[in-house]
């Protein structure tokens, strides 16, 4: 399949309510395929090559293999991990909802379901999918020779730059998919919501509008945020990397962000720092009210060129 085609996977094993989930779903113009449960589902994702589904949306009580025993048998599979998985059901209790967020489901979507609330989830899940897809592609071109680096500075203004120096820093990991998505996400979050000072509401009602990114880049050109930047220090210890990431911005309240909120369950974003913080670094401390965080990679996961 092309990196660039969508292609859902609906799960569930009620026929009446995977009819209506594809009804929503085709109405986007995304092409997608349906399996009865969570065994079947499982079948057809390891049939095909990594990245051939870019969202897997699964019922969660439904016989043979229920969608948590998918959701787990996915994060278990290094080549398939990443795949976003939004779990629909009509447990709406506190506990299940955590339990699916604890075992790294991208949504939980309550029945019955809402058409604008599904088709904006996934939209999500596809922007997150198609972007964590490229950056992790760009690891691989990078070369090994800034293996050697022992401590540098750098500053980047656009998400494109982030997206390639995040890239740079996980390419001194040995597992380096396990840490640019985290890394990233605190890079973006430095522009976006700190030197452009983007607030939470409003990136909500852009990213509805579909013009997020036509607002980044006006912001980006507007005289009152094109001269700040974000400087990041990489330091590398004996038993660390550490990332230092400090912006121009007025600060946050990054307390409430950094574990998901049942509150924000249902927003088009938000996750970008509880997933920095889920990423299996050492440490993350937010700092200078909120404009500046520091995450510490262990140095057990450094390529061995640093030794």
């Amino acid at each position: 399949m092309p990196s660039n085609q969508t292609r859902l996977l609906l799960v569930d094993d009620t026929p009446a309510a995977l009819k209506l989930l594809g009804m929503m779903v085709a109405s986007m113009g995304w092409e997608f395929e349906t399996a009865v449960d969570g065994e079947d589902a499982l079948n057809k994702i390891k049939a095909q090559a990594p990245g051939y589904y870019s969202v897997v949306v699964s019922d969660w009580l439904m016989p043979n293999l229920d969608g948590i025993g998918l959701l787990q048998a996915l994060k278990r599979d290094a080549e398939r991990r990443h795949i976003p998985v939004i779990l629909q059901t009509a447990l709406a209790d506190k506990e299940s909802v955590q339990q699916g967020l604890k075992e790294g489901a991208f949504y939980y979507l309550a029945k019955p379901l809402d058409m604008e609330l599904v088709q904006s989830v996934i939209r999500s899940a596809l922007r997150d999918f198609k972007s964590h897809q490229t950056l992790r592609s760009e690891i691989t071109k990078i070369t090994e020779s800034f293996g050697t680096a022992k401590q540098a500075t750098f500053e980047y203004k656009t998400l494109e730059e982030a997206r390639g120096l995040s890239s740079l820093l996980a390419s001194l990991c040995a597992e380096p998919d396990e840490v640019v998505v985290g890394l990233f996400e605190l890079m973006v979050n430095a522009v976006e919501h700190g030197n452009l000072a983007i607030t939470y509401d409003e990136k909500t009602k852009l990213i509805n509008e579909g013009r997020f990114l036509e607002e980044v880049q006006q912001r980006l050109a507007d005289q009152t945020y094109c001269d700040k930047f974000v400087t990041l220090n990489l330091a590398v210890h004996p038993e660390d990397i550490e990332v230092t990431i400090q912006d121009m911005g007025a600060g946050f309240d990054f307390e409430q962000y950094l574990t998901f909120s049942l509150e924000r369950m249902l927003d088009n974003h938000g996750r970008g720092i509880m997933m920095a913080n889920q990423s299996g670094f050492k440490k993350l401390e937010y700092s200078d009210g909120g404009r500046q965080v520091t995450c510490c990679i262990d140095r057990a996961a450094v390529r061995s060129a640093l030794n």
